[in-house]
């Protein structure tokens, strides 16, 4: 039993840093999609597909790891 506690709390502590990191890459491309909008006048349509999916996974993966703990 002891064993799949330290399991868990492994892949606990591998979701909370994928979770991090994707909060992190949509404050970049969010940034990015805001300066290449307002200062180059060409917006950017890739950004906006990544926050999209960057999100519904990150809120996603929020919802699992609450769940779980």
């Amino acid at each position: 039993m002891e064993t799949m506690l330290k399991i868990k709390a492994g892949i606990m502590r591998v979701l909370s840093i994928v979770i991090i990191f994707l909060f992190a890459f949509m404050t970049v491309i969010g940034t990015y999609q805001i300066v290449t909008r307002y200062f180059f006048n060409k917006p950017s349509t890739v950004s906006e597909e990544l926050l999209t999916y960057s999100f519904t996974w990150m809120a996603l993966l929020m919802c699992l790891e609450r769940e779980t703990t």
